[in-house]
């Protein structure tokens, strides 16, 4: 595990089907003093909603519903400290992100896959912004 103070880098993986307020996203960004870097899933849309975040739609995932391997290699080619996995639990997409991604802790709100080293589950109802700061909340907490 690694402290919050520790971390630097941050990808995060949010995913369309949660209701997304972008501006409250990158308050959160801004928030953190962290280097984010921000991946929307959006498997619905043929082009990207978002200028300023890495948008993955259904052009970069194969026919098995996994993501591209230019899409994997280029996340293989970038390292972070942290990977936060907003997606469901069943989003295979995201899972595979998140494995694919040489991170020295992930997190998210499953075991399906076992790709993650940390696992915060979701209460209900979800809200993004509210996970995030749970998250934040936890990795706060941990001392080395």
């Amino acid at each position: 595990f690694l402290p919050w103070d520790q971390i630097k880098t941050v990808a995060l993986l949010l995913n369309q089907n949660d209701k997304i307020n972008k501006s409250a996203i990158d308050k959160f960004v801004d928030g953190t003093g962290k280097l984010v870097s921000v991946y929307y899933i959006e498997m619905a849309s043929k082009t990207a909603t978002y200028a300023d975040w890495q948008c993955l739609s259904k052009k970069e995932r194969t026919f098995l519903g996994l993501p591209h391997a230019r899409v994997l290699q280029q996340l293989k080619n970038k390292k972070f400290d942290l990977v936060i996995n907003t997606s469901p639990e069943s989003d295979l997409f995201s899972s595979a992100l998140t494995a694919a991604i040489p991170a020295t802790l992930k997190c998210g709100g499953g075991k399906k896959y076992r790709e993650l080293d940390l696992i915060i589950h979701k209460a209900d109802p979800y809200h993004v912004i509210d996970y995030l700061n749970e998250v934040v909340k936890y990795l706060k907490m941990i001392r080395t």
